[in-house]
């Protein structure tokens, strides 16, 4: 299975949260929801991309 990635725009949702320096913090909320790898896109530092974990022991 090809493992899709999805561009995610939490700039708003930073900016209703707080502060910048709090981004850690609004990552932690999202994977209290979300079985997700977050990475960072440093040349866009608002933009992160978000995939679902591999499954443990593959398909």
């Amino acid at each position: 299975m090809k493992e899709e990635l999805y561009e995610m725009e939490l700039f708003y949702a930073i900016v209703l949260y707080g502060k910048y320096r709090d981004i850690a913090q609004v990552i932690d909320y999202i994977k209290n929801f979300s079985d997700v790898k977050v990475v960072f896109d440093k040349k866009a530092p608002f933009k992160l991309y978000i995939t679902e974990k591999p499954l443990k022991g593959g398909d």
